[in-house]
């Protein structure tokens, strides 16, 4: 492969907002990629097989080599879509990759400029599409630069893509959007790999052939500056070749003797010969320590496992990708810094490198810019760094019909479902039915019916989608498809955010509240009008701790315990024993004891207390207060069935659930779209458990007409409506059960987000 091979993963942690609530961060645990069975490293990316046969991408994305159906780069680990399971290798090229599926078909993703992925077109896909052309049976896969190379179990080879130098040995040099035999071999190839424009093929009996550019001898044949557009002999390697790999413009092989021989360029050291002297024939890697196991072949380095597991690299090292901590090129092997022991395979890519260590972690280091290295920066690294996953999320936010998580580490936030009004932030209007990259914020999303906000660095403000009621708070009536900056804002560090319908509220960490959007009272100015900029909230500029916003209303909690809310209040959502409208807060009555966190849903409102008791009040049509009844209060009314238990509470749009301290989820309210997760459309007036959700669950999220549950293990879980793809699994259709989103995370969040 031209820039292939391996690496590891990471998981979550959380925050709080929605039409909705905002609540403090927990704490998280971050972990590694601990399950990886293969690494493949692109020119400026890397994917891997995971132990359960998945695939994961990170680095640039600018053609979709990810596969996560955007175009966003991704500092840290990403699940490619439809790729959950089933994946038994996968083979990166530079801009694109594939992925061999049990069952021996291909499917590819990225650009198809050459016709690379193998569909019968040129057109470039952001998920994988199957290779046509009747390809089945195959037992292994190479990408170079621009054209794929399977062979099949019957060890026929095949070939597609760019073929301008005859890589694809089929005799020409059209390219192919379909694959091709390669012509001379028939049958008898058990591996192949693809470099820049050449590939190079091990049969069976331990020989090697070459085909396509010659510039500078890669091929092995004798000659340079010949190209081959069928196999030629490598020569002296009629025999004893145990492995492969090929780099941008050089070749090497692992014999039998447990030497390693490279051919082809090399200014910068690749060939570990101890020159810089091209070669048009194989020649022995120099002062190798001890047996070497794998070798990888990277675009001018080179690297190698030892019996030993340690790791040794060679050649080009302008970014660091030999990981000796040093920028000097070398033309013999160095030993890569701060792994001694525990290398078991290794992968050399553009211009850095990725190991898989024992555990199944992975391990990258080198250029990271558009994150490569997944270890969440793009700062180069020397010396290898831990690749993270994705979802170590910190915060899950449920909208109205969509959803929203943090990565705590590294501060990416994803987003998935409707998208109509462009409130997944993503830059287009098209629905995603699995989590997607949002370029800009940092963390606390909260999602309204149609806008979206979040936190982005330092404290600023960062918000998207529909913006009729000027929610977006932009001081305009713009909608905005990608996050744009408050700049009203500039000065005030904001630490949490809640939104309503079609307004927001965000909370300094002075502790005030500034609000904005559609307002009737919610924005506690003591005015009905409309604000197109953040306006503070009357008698709000200190002590508030936590918000909550309902779909036209707005609540705060103090840091004494107490909670006021203010706006709407026609089905006794404020809890001030009256169904008066509201222009400035007023505190809600009876509580009794201390709040230690809030939650709003379409017209009710509830609180956690100190003693994990729950108390809610307002619109009651469903069940949503879970006193046992269906009528509306105005007054706080305790929540049957969860004593003192109650660790969260999170309020959907006329739904109510919580987390107990045995980690178990019970949901109250409207069932008519499955969100209580009881197998049942039957609405309940009281707390039932969630089926399979008895224990280990960490954190919880309400949406409009769904719930979504992260458990200890990371692993998210959503059910409900699933119209818009709102539970992240891919599929449309309600789930009356919960099930695994697509990627899974460690979050901790809740609202009616």
């Amino acid at each position: 492969m031209p820039f292939t091979r391996l690496t590891a993963i990471v998981r979550a942690r959380a925050v709080f907002c929605g039409i909705c609530v905002v609540m403090p961060t927990f704490g998280y645990a971050n972990s590694p990629l601990d399950d990886v069975a293969q690494v493949a490293s692109g020119t400026d990316f890397t994917c891997v097989r995971t132990t359960g046969a998945a695939a994961q991408c990170w680095g640039r994305n600018q053609l979709g080599q990810l596969g996560d159906g955007s175009t966003a780069p991704h500092w840290v680990a990403e699940p490619v879509h439809g790729l959950a399971s089933g994946v038994s290798l996968i083979a990166v090229g530079a801009r694109h990759a594939c992925a061999l599926i049990s069952g021996g078909t291909v499917r590819c993703w990225g650009d198809n400029s050459d016709g690379q992925l193998g569909n019968n077109s040129t057109m470039g896909s952001e998920v994988p599409v199957t290779v046509l052309g009747g390809l089945n049976n195959v037992g292994w896969i190479t990408a170079g630069d621009a054209h794929t190379c399977a062979v099949t179990v019957t060890g026929a080879a095949y070939c597609w893509g760019k073929n301008a130098a005859g890589q694809l040995g089929n005799g020409g040099v059209n390219q192919q959007s379909t694959p091709v035999l390669v012509s001379g071999f028939g049958a008898g190839i058990s591996t192949m790999d693809a470099g820049g424009n050449h590939t190079c093929a091990r049969t069976s009996t331990g020989a090697m052939a070459c085909w396509g550019a010659n510039s500078f001898g890669q091929l092995g044949d004798g000659t340079t500056g010949i190209n081959r557009l069928i196999p030629v002999a490598v020569s002296g390697l009629s025999s004893g070749v145990v492995s492969i790999s090929v780099g941008n413009e050089h070749s090497c092989a692992r014999m039998a003797n447990n030497g390693i021989k490279c051919w082809g360029l090399n200014s910068d050291g690749q060939l570990g010969d101890g020159s810089v002297i091209e070669r048009a024939v194989p020649v022995d890697v120099v002062n190798l320590p001890s047996t070497v196991v794998s070798i990888s072949a990277g675009d001018a380095h080179t690297c190698a496992v030892t019996s030993a597991n340690t790791l040794l690299c060679w050649g080009d090292n302008e970014f660091g990708q030999l990981g000796d901590q040093s920028f000097e090129p070398r033309s013999t092997p160095v030993a890569v810094a701060d792994i001694d022991s525990g290398a078991f395979a290794v992968s050399a890519g553009g211009h850095h490198s990725c190991a898989r260590l024992s555990g199944g972690a992975v391990s990258c280091w080198g250029d990271n810019r558009e994150g490569a290295l997944g270890d969440g920066h793009d700062a180069l690294r020397r010396a290898p760094v831990q690749v993270v996953l994705s979802l170590d999320s910190s915060t899950l936010a449920a909208g109205m019909f969509n959803t929203c998580t943090v990565n705590s580490f590294v501060g990416v936030v994803n987003c998935w479902g409707d998208n109509r009004f462009g409130q997944l932030g993503l830059g287009t209007t098209l629905q995603r039915r699995w989590p997607t990259i949002v370029t800009g914020p940092r963390g606390g999303p909260v999602l309204g019916a149609y806008h979206g906000c979040a936190l982005g660095l330092a404290g600023r403000v960062m918000c998207w989608g529909g913006n009729q009621y000027g929610q977006l708070g932009i001081g305009s009536h713009q909608a905005e498809l990608s996050p744009v900056i408050l700049s009203s804002l500039q000065g005030v560090v904001i630490n949490n955010l809640s939104a309503g319908a079609a307004h927001v509220c965000a909370l300094s960490d002075a502790g005030g509240v500034w609000c904005w959007g559609a307002n009737g009272g919610a924005l506690g100015d003591g005015t009905e009008l409309e604000r197109t900029l953040p306006v503070t909230a009357i008698g709000m500029d200190s002590h508030v701790t936590a918000l909550a916003s309902g779909y036209a209303h707005s609540c705060a909690l103090k840091d004494d315990g107490a909670v006021w809310c203010w706006g709407n209040n026609s089905i006794g959502q404020l809890g001030d024993g009256s169904l008066m409208n509201r222009l400035q807060p007023v505190a809600v009555a009876g509580l009794g004891i201390a709040a230690v966190s809030i939650t709003a849903g379409y017209g009710h409102t509830c609180a956690l207390l100190s003693d994990g008791a729950i108390r809610c009040w307002g619109l009651n049509e469903s069940g949503q207060l879970g006193d046992g009844s269906v009528q509306s209060s105005v007054n706080p009314v305790a929540v049957s069935g969860v004593g003192g238990s109650a660790t969260r509470v999170a309020a959907g749009y006329a739904h109510t659930c919580a987390t107990l301290s045995s980690g178990g989820v019970r949901c109250w309210g409207s069932n008519a779209h499955a969100q209580l997760g009881d197998g049942t459309l039957t609405d309940r007036t009281t707390p039932i458990g969630v089926q399979g959700m008895n224990a280990g669950v960490t954190s919880l999220a309400a949406g409009g007409l769904h719930t979504c549950a992260t458990r200890s293990d990371g692993r998210v879980w959503c059910w409900g409506s699933n119209q818009w793809g709102q539970t992240g699994d891919g599929s449309a259709g309600y789930q009356s059960f919960p099930t695994s989103a697509v990627r899974s995370a460690r979050l901790f969040a809740d609202g009616f987000e």
